[in-house]
């Protein structure tokens, strides 16, 4: 399965092609859900070289501070 495929399951990311931010502000026990089937950067051997340098960038401001 794609990621384009995984991200657009409308049973796991309500309404896929809009963009909603406030999708991820959700209970904890669906947001787990959520987190396992976001794949942007792919999973296993064939995942992006780049992403330990790509996540910690995209934290909010001031996390952890």
């Amino acid at each position: 399965m794609t990621n384009y495929w995984m991200h657009m399951n409308p049973d796991i990311f309500p309404n896929p092609s809009v963009f909603d931010p406030k999708r991820w502000s959700v209970e904890p026990a669906k947001l787990k859900v959520m987190y396992q089937h976001f794949v942007p950067f792919s999973k296993g051997s064939r995942a992006c070289i780049g992403r330990e340098y790509v996540f910690p960038q995209t934290l909010p401001v001031g996390y952890g501070t």
